[in-house]
């Protein structure tokens, strides 16, 4: 397998897993409790800091993974190639 299509099953997992009511509740309760949505800011304490905003960038990174467009990166690698 190589390197596009080990990524292409890899989002298609992410897709997989958290497309399901278990899956969509586990995203809702990270994205609660890392903060996804506020400030990860500690006041006086950068090393907070830092862990928090490391807590919300794998959060992050999964939404960016669930919402990629598998067909759009077909069509770039075929123009591409």
């Amino acid at each position: 397998m190589d390197r596009d299509e080990e990524e292409k099953a890899l989002v298609q997992d992410f897709k997989e897993t958290f497309a399901s009511p278990h899956g969509l509740r586990v995203l809702k309760h990270m994205a609660k409790i890392w903060r996804a949505t506020e400030s990860t800011f500690v006041d006086q304490n950068p090393t907070g800091t830092a862990y928090r905003e490391g807590l919300r960038g794998a959060y992050i990174y999964i939404v960016k993974q669930i919402s990629k467009d598998l067909g759009k990166k077909k069509q770039r690698t075929a123009k591409n190639g």
